[in-house]
């Protein structure tokens, strides 16, 4: 359940000094793009993960929402199934959302994150999310973001007690280098490539540690995180 789906803790971690509380996203600040990751076939979870109910709505609608307050364009990437999916997101009528179909889906992850990244601005900088976290605080962002504009290193990563977590930011240099390799290439190798400019950004959320892989997994999660909302600023 921990989320290791992406990648594995593979090189030393580099600390903000203490978190930040500056949430905005008016003109003067850098933008963001989503990229939210809805390809897969789920079949462990029983079901589409996206479409899983989460606090009255889809698990899909509970993080475009969350997005939608720091992201000027959000990127859907779908592959299996992908009709269902683009009809939900539809029916969460949030502007400035695209639904992009990864035909190359069951290569794996990577080719998601690929299909995602070319449907973006060559300038972008980009959050990458997963679509079985419905359950992060608004926190989370926060501290991401702040982070994200008040330095200059390629990538950030969130960490509860030295663990990696999801999700996390990346400006447009790594966007290239994902589009650089082939399919078949990881995060890690990423991450180990940028290694000298990343920066491990400590939340005091154990949430990001957790994903769905089965329905014990989503059990665990309604458990202990259903009541996890971004709250309006």
């Amino acid at each position: 359940m921990e989320g290791s789906s992406i990648f594995v803790l593979c090189c030393g971690l580099k600390r903000l000094q203490s978190p930040m509380n500056t949430f905005t996203t008016s003109s003067n600040d850098i933008s963001l793009t989503g990229i939210l990751l809805a390809a897969g076939r789920s079949s462990r979870a029983g079901g589409l993960k996206a479409l899983f109910e989460w606090n009255g709505e889809t698990m899909i609608g509970s993080i475009l929402f969350k997005l939608a307050e720091l992201c000027n364009r959000i990127i859907v990437v779908t592959g299996f199934e992908h009709h269902r999916i683009e009809e939900a997101v539809l029916k969460c009528n949030r502007p400035n959302v695209d639904c992009v179909q990864n035909d190359r889906w069951e290569s794996g992850m990577f080719s998601s994150i690929q299909a995602g990244i070319r449907a973006c601005t060559a300038e972008a900088s980009c959050i990458l999310h997963m679509v079985d976290q419905p359950h992060l605080p608004g926190a989370v962002y926060e501290t991401l973001y702040s982070a994200f504009i008040h330095s200059s290193h390629a990538m950030y990563i969130p960490t509860w007690n030295d663990r990696r977590g999801h999700p996390l930011i990346f400006r447009s240099e790594v966007g290239n280098w994902i589009l650089g390799n082939t399919p078949m290439a990881t995060m890690c190798e990423a991450i180990q490539s940028f290694s000298t400019s990343i920066l491990h950004v400590p939340v005091a959320c154990e949430e990001i540690l957790h994903t769905i892989n089965t329905p014990e997994d989503f059990a665990f999660i309604k458990q202990h995180y259903s009541h996890t909302l971004l709250e309006p600023r």
